[in-house]
């Protein structure tokens, strides 16, 4: 490989590679990896309830929540649909979405004098329909 007049520079050019092949694999920021770890996963033991009989351990139904009365439900209503008309209320609406609102603005009014009477069940109808018809306006 280094023959002739140059070859005390050659070896020392092939020592130089070989020394530095042995040397910068052994960096001391590199470490050796870790060996490799066994995790074994032991199952739980099963728990048995002995302190009870089967039976007993059947859950009972949940009890359902109360009912809200046809005036409770008119208010909710109402609400919701006095939310969407005032989302709507800087939007410039098309004529037919302008018909919409002021229809449920009629049925908000019509279900408040329900109310006022006594009426919730007619409230309650009116109340639902003017829900409907604001749901039905797109204003975002």
């Amino acid at each position: 490989m280094c023959y002739g007049p140059g070859m005390r520079a050659c070896r020392s050019l092939v020592a130089a590679v070989l020394s530095a092949a042995l040397v910068l694999p052994g960096c001391a920021h590199k470490r050796p990896p870790e060996p490799a770890r066994v995790v074994t996963v032991e199952p739980e033991p099963a728990r048995r309830d002995t302190a009870r009989p089967r039976e007993a351990v059947r859950r009972a139904a949940p009890e359902p929540a109360p009912a809200l009365s046809p005036a409770a439900l008119a208010a909710r209503d109402t609400a919701a649909a006095s939310r969407v008309l005032r989302r709507c209320a800087g939007h410039k609406l098309l004529p037919e979405q302008e018909n919409t609102r002021d229809a449920t603005l009629d049925m908000i009014a019509q279900a408040r004098t329900a109310l006022l009477r006594g009426d919730g069940t007619r409230a309650r109808s009116l109340a639902r329909t003017a829900r409907q018809l604001a749901e039905s306006l797109s204003c975002r």
